[in-house]
């Protein structure tokens, strides 16, 4: 065959394949990809290139390379899923006995060494041929390493997966009534694998990136292609790659850095360390952000219904989910209104007062000797620093020494005359409320805007 001859063979067979590639763009699942390419028929390249087609953006899945005995470089491949396969066993079990092996024979059928090796006890027995595309991604999913080889028509899948070895707690932030309750670690790799079990699917994608001149970062993004907006991905990830930061130890970091340079206490992120509800967001076409090192994972873009969502909300019927969010709703009003209120109608709007209420009204704050302004001011930084107090506490003496401390003071600010009895009413209400709001980020903008409101309600 002339070198022109070969050059044009070589042409039409790559052109082959990326005609049948191109024809796997846009295809959901495994069945439609196994009408379109003939998996138990095709040669080595062709399985390598689909593979990689299907799974592409899959940071955690891992490709090694190896020559067996055939003469030629690179003529294996090893493929599996990082987050979930135990690395050790596939080095030990897997891959130096076919290196051994390859070392001692010219000739070299992989088929017939894999029946030699697993009776030898060198492999595993469990060992399957694959025959199709679908099979193939199901045991990846599984945890299995695949093997292929051009010395070979057959596909094998051996189980690697590897066992979990932390303890999985549940979530102490984030309490619920209904559902799992299981949390995020610190390990970047066991928090995908986590993910990974409840969405067994080539559409999730994976993207990792280092951060952090010193640190180094690991920063990985999840999202479900087809779900999530390719652009909003895009965009994403070519803002993270710019950061320039000495390090990151937690997804705060790159909320900062993300955020618009204007101020707002409303955050732009919604920050969970539960794993149903970051696959909850991922099927609704959100992205989650994590960092390795921090339990805490980030998921946007969001809008200000996420922040009054539970996670018991995706486990019960929807008009009670949605019951439920009205009264969290009311709830942030009350916490960032109550006391406000209370300022503007006792210095400037006591006319709205009912006739029959205006009287004892007017008797409870004639003793108080502060203006309604300091008054409401004094109390509710009092009340700030107490819930601040009893959450540092351990275990349950926080909330018993909230609660009591919160009855004590109130009652004696009364019996002095520094505090009317209304206002103590009226703080605790907003207190209450605020801890209704299921996120953090939102009940501290909450009471950042209340104290705002105090001042302005006071002063006009």
């Amino acid at each position: 065959m002339t070198q022109k001859h070969r050059r044009s063979l070589v042409g039409a067979l790559t052109k082959h394949r990326e005609l049948n590639l191109d024809r796997l763009k846009g295809i959901d699942n495994s069945d439609e990809i196994d009408q379109k390419v003939d998996f138990a028929r095709a040669d080595y390249d062709t399985r390598i290139m689909v593979i990689k087609e299907v799974l592409n953006d899959c940071d955690d899945i891992k490709y090694i390379e190896f020559s067996l005995g055939s003469g030629l470089k690179n003529d294996s491949s090893l493929v599996y899923i990082d987050s979930i396969t135990d690395d050790k066993e596939i080095t030990e079990r897997i891959l130096n006995p076919l290196l051994n092996i390859s070392l001692k024979k010219k000739e070299y059928d992989l088929s017939r060494e894999m029946i030699d090796l697993a009776e030898k006890g060198a492999l595993s027995a469990q060992y399957k041929n694959i025959s199709s595309f679908s099979q193939v991604l199901n045991s990846l999913f599984a945890g299995d390493t695949l093997i292929l080889s051009k010395s070979s028509s057959e596909c094998f899948a051996i189980p690697t997966r590897k066992e979990i070895a932390y303890q999985i707690t549940d979530s102490m932030a984030e309490t619920s009534l209904i559902g799992p309750r299981t949390s995020f670690t610190n390990d970047l790799n066991l928090n995908i694998r986590l993910v990974r079990s409840y969405i067994e699917s080539h559409k999730l994608k994976i993207r990792t990136l280092n951060i952090g001149e010193y640190s180094k970062t690991e920063v990985s993004l999840m999202y479900i292609d087809g779900l999530a907006d390719p652009d909003v991905v895009k965009d994403i990830i070519g803002k993270i790659q710019q950061i320039s930061i000495d390090g990151v130890l937690s997804v705060t970091y790159i909320e900062e850095l993300l955020e618009p340079k204007q101020i707002s206490l409303f955050p732009l992120m919604l920050k969970t360390e539960r794993v149903d509800r970051v696959v909850g967001n991922l099927l609704e076409g959100r992205i989650a952000l994590q960092v390795d090192g921090s339990n805490t994972l980030a998921i946007l873009p969001i809008t200000i219904n996420a922040f009054f969502q539970t996670p018991e909300d995706y486990y019960v019927k929807p008009i009670f989910a949605t019951f439920l969010r009205l009264f969290r709703y009311g709830s942030f009003i009350l916490a960032s209104t109550a006391a406000p209120l209370y300022v503007a109608i006792s210095i400037f709007h006591y006319e709205v007062i009912p006739f029959k209420l205006l009287v004892p009204f007017a008797e409870s704050i004639a003793p108080i000797p502060f203006p309604p302004l300091f008054e409401a001011l004094l109390l509710e930084i009092f009340a700030q620093i107490l819930s601040e107090s009893s959450s540092r506490m351990a275990g349950t003496m926080g909330p018993m020494i909230g609660i009591l401390g919160a009855v004590l003071v109130g009652q004696a600010a009364v019996q002095a005359n520094l505090a009317s009895p209304v206002l103590v009413i009226t703080v605790a209400i907003g207190v209450v409320s605020s801890f209704s709001i299921p996120n953090y980020d939102f009940m501290m903008a909450a009471r950042i805007i209340k104290f705002v409101l105090i001042i302005f309600a006071g002063i006009f």
